[in-house]
């Protein structure tokens, strides 16, 4: 089978007949129905989401891709599988991206990705150790698709996991820093705004222990690249 899904892969990489062709002897429909019963081999599930990635280009295989249940299946390879496989975030966001762009059910698609919680799992995607530079780059083309940052409880306000928490050194003193994610739109078409909020507390570094430590508010400044300077 592994054998199948490669060649199907190499094939609908190559060019618009093949994958049309594919698509007639029932390939998208072959690799849904084979992957649960080989989960456990992430080669397998690898080739199989490359595979999809290349004949979701057609937009006749993303319609059927998605009609049998492919959506919720790459999303949760890319949660259980392949977040740190070599190649594993490229071809899920790309098989994900090429669903919700191609094909007359692409809004039916990013509704059933969006139900399957894929935006936390592209949110992680973009720390995955694996995932390369042009991964993040589609992650990021998706979360803007999927409309990241308007869902609401998307989000956490308060410091959670989606908040970047650091101690940094000022000046002879230490700063803790919670910054939170608050806007894709910005990061993506590289607006001079706030990406990032922050709230900030310092302590003397010459009067570190618990007992003595007095905190006291500092403010952040926005530069020009939308970042906030510390």
């Amino acid at each position: 089978m592994s054998a199948s899904v490669k060649s199907i892969c190499g094939l609908a990489s190559l060019s618009f007949p093949f994958r049309e062709a594919l698509s007639r002897s029932g390939a998208c429909s072959l690799i849904i129905d084979c992957l649960p019963r080989y989960d456990k081999k992430i080669e397998f599930v690898q080739e199989a989401c490359e595979a999809m990635m290349h004949l979701s280009l057609n937009p006749s295989n993303s319609v059927i891709i998605g009609s049998v249940g492919g959506c919720e299946l790459i999303v949760n390879y890319l949660d259980k599988t392949l977040m740190e496989y070599p190649m594993g975030v490229d071809v899920c966001c790309g098989a994900l991206l090429n669903l919700v762009t191609y094909g007359e059910t692409a809004k039916k698609n990013k509704l059933k990705i969006m139900n399957a919680g894929a935006v936390d799992q592209i949110r992680r995607a973009l720390a995955s150790t694996k995932a390369s530079y042009r991964a993040r780059e589609t992650a990021l083309q998706l979360l803007d698709i999927l409309g990241a940052d308007r869902i609401a409880g998307s989000s956490s306000k308060s410091s959670s996991d989606n908040d970047l928490v650091g101690v940094v050194n000022m000046n002879g003193s230490l700063a803790v820093e919670v910054r939170e994610y608050t806007s894709f739109d910005n990061l993506i078409n590289n607006k001079s705004t706030t990406v990032f909020k922050s709230i900030q507390q310092s302590c003397s570094a010459t009067n570190r222990s618990r007992g003595s430590s007095s905190f006291s508010d500092t403010h952040s400044d926005t530069n020009s690249n939308g970042m906030v300077e510390l």
